[in-house]
């Protein structure tokens, strides 16, 4: 029998090609070292901004609560915030909920300077401690209790590249449902980035939830004021948090939007050049894409530095018909779902009655269809699944299946024109006769 469940769930299975499945989606949850104390000066007055989650939704906010941006070298969390409002284009970059671990009186040199270099992937990595109080990116677990939501992409610039991080961020992420956003390392050559995603190799690991992003980028440097080498993984997702913050349509923007083919203002190139030929399936952009790397594009003439990966969550080099490997989709269902789960709550150790089960039916499918305006399903359909329910489950356990049919929307990933010679219509322009 079953495992003994009480609420609402989701079942996601994948049938002849087509999800049978069954709100906050700009959130990003960033892990990483802050200077707090430039921005409060004593240990009582930093202590609510070491190891305790901070919502920051404006440049303002974040200085406030972890110091200016150019405060010093080596501290991930200003760098990153740094990328992430750089990108805002008036209209916000969503939500951002930082967990800074480093510690000034903790974290110090011989001489008692604070250095952010002595923190540890471990730190990063986290747990609960002997109290029970979440350490690192522990933390992202407990986002709802405390804020009524969890984040959907959870970021570790600078620590990512540690396979243990990775593997706690991708841990995370599939538990809050969310994508974890890792880079690989500096100084890596094209062929050096695919090599690491073979058997055997720290890269190898593919899931629809992880992102890997490749190589680092040129970008405008908060404390030198000058560019700087800095994890793309920074600057991708924030552009896909701006760009999901955004309303439905705007620029095709909102929680159903691909984050590929979006400009990063703020990245001036490349750590290594990335050939790019539209038309070419030989380009560089598409060597890595092809093995679930997400990387960057430079190959527009003034069209600047572009985000390009569609499909290139690290899944995407070994699935070719899951539909969840495009990031999208992915993110779309897990607001979907979630909205859904939500919606059902009210109803749970409430009377069965037909009344009832037709009413639920009526505002899932209301909401099916909203999605549907909105661009997120080519179309969809919930209802009370009369032929799978029985008695014994309905009042032996109290379960009653529902079924969500639907398609996720795609986008224009690949356009391919078959280009024909038609001798008929010079024969039409010239006025000539017909072939003999």
């Amino acid at each position: 029998m079953a495992e003994y469940h009480h609420g609402p769930e989701v079942i996601e299975r994948f049938e002849g090609g087509r999800v049978v499945a069954d709100v906050k989606a700009a959130t990003m949850y960033l892990v990483g070292t802050a200077p707090v104390h430039v921005a409060h000066a004593t240990s009582t007055a930093r202590a609510p901004y070491i190891e305790t989650d901070v919502i920051v939704r404006t440049k303002e906010d974040a200085v406030a609560a972890f110091g200016p941006f150019e405060a010093g070298a080596g501290y991930t969390i200003a760098q990153a915030l740094h990328a992430a409002f750089n990108k805002d284009r008036g209209r916000g970059v969503g939500t951002i909920i930082v967990r800074n671990v480093f510690d000034p009186d903790v974290h110090k040199t011989a001489a008692g300077a604070p250095d952010p270099g002595l923190v540890m992937p471990t730190a990063i990595v986290g747990a609960l401690d002997a109290a029970g109080k979440p350490k690192g990116l522990e933390g992202a677990l407990y986002s709802y209790q405390q804020f009524g939501y969890f984040p959907r992409r959870i970021i570790a610039p600078g620590y990512s590249t540690t396979l243990s991080v990775r593997q706690k961020m991708l841990a995370v992420a599939n538990k809050v449902h969310a994508h974890a956003i890792c880079d690989l390392p500096m100084g890596l050559t094209k062929q050096a980035i695919v090599a690491r995603r073979g058997v055997a190799q720290d890269y190898q690991q593919g899931d629809d939830r992880l992102v890997y992003c490749a190589p680092h980028v040129k970008a405008l440097d908060p404390v030198t004021g000058d560019q700087s080498l800095q994890p793309l993984s920074q600057h991708f997702t924030a552009a896909w948090n701006e760009v999901v913050n955004r309303e439905e349509g705007d620029d095709d923007g909102g929680p159903a939007a691909s984050p590929s083919n979006r400009a990063l203002p703020d990245v001036s190139g490349l750590e290594i050049p990335l050939a790019f030929f539209p038309g070419d399936v030989s380009s560089d952009t598409n060597f890595l894409n092809e093995a679930g790397i997400v990387t960057a594009n430079m190959g527009q003439f003034g069209a600047g530095v572009l985000s390009w990966g569609a499909h290139a969550s690290s899944q995407g080099a070994t699935s070719a018909t899951q539909v969840t490997k495009w990031l999208h989709v992915r993110a779309m269902y897990d607001v979907f779902h979630e909205a859904i789960l939500f919606a059902l709550m009210p109803y749970v150790d409430r009377r069965g009655a037909p009344q009832r089960i037709e009413y639920v039916e009526d505002v899932i499918q209301r909401y099916v269809n909203r999605k549907e305006r909105d661009g997120w399903l080519y179309g969809g359909r919930f209802r009370f699944d009369r032929a799978k329910n029985t008695a014994d489950e309905i009042l032996g356990q109290g379960r009653f299946w529902y079924r969500l049919d639907g398609a996720p929307m795609g986008i224009i990933h690949r356009i391919t024109v078959e280009d024909y010679v038609d001798l008929s219509l010079l024969r039409s322009a010239l006025g000539l006769g017909a072939a003999a």
